[in-house]
């Protein structure tokens, strides 16, 4: 969900001290649109002002390669993650091989809601597993 907004000024010039805080004004009132970003943008002569606010799109893969097929998604590589992969053949937390994909580590689950940002939220770790130890079987 993402908002657009904009005016169009009848015969007046408007200067950018005007212009501003209007467009950003504007674009705030759509802020539950699109909570991640805004830009705006008007012309030179002080007639046409326009604003939008976006949503960042979330997509999930099993496979990094899978993430290929969506549209727009063009990655630049993690060199951090590259040389811990080079050394170890694996890469650890929540790093990837490009700097625009995170991984979901294993006992952590994501909350994404329209009016806020994404949430993570631990509900196991081995740590806690291994210092509560073995439990007790259920017998039915």
């Amino acid at each position: 969900m993402c908002g657009l907004v904009g005016f169009l000024n009848g015969g007046q010039t408007w200067h950018e001290a005007r212009f501003r805080p209007t467009l950003n004004s504007m674009a705030e009132s759509l802020r539950h649109r699109g909570p991640d970003d805004q830009g705006i943008w008007y012309d030179a002569a002080g007639q046409i002002g326009l604003a939008h606010r976006r949503l960042s799109i979330y997509a999930f893969a099993s496979e990094i390669k899978a993430l290929w097929r969506f549209p727009g998604f063009k990655p630049t590589l993690n060199l951090a993650a590259l040389g811990e992969y080079s050394r170890y053949s694996y890469i650890a937390d929540h790093l990837s091989v490009f700097n625009e994909v995170s991984k979901i580590m294993p006992g952590i689950a994501l909350e994404i809601r329209r009016d806020a940002p994404a949430k993570t939220h631990c509900h196991w770790s081995l740590s806690e597993a291994v210092e509560k130890g073995p439990r007790s079987r259920i017998i039915a």
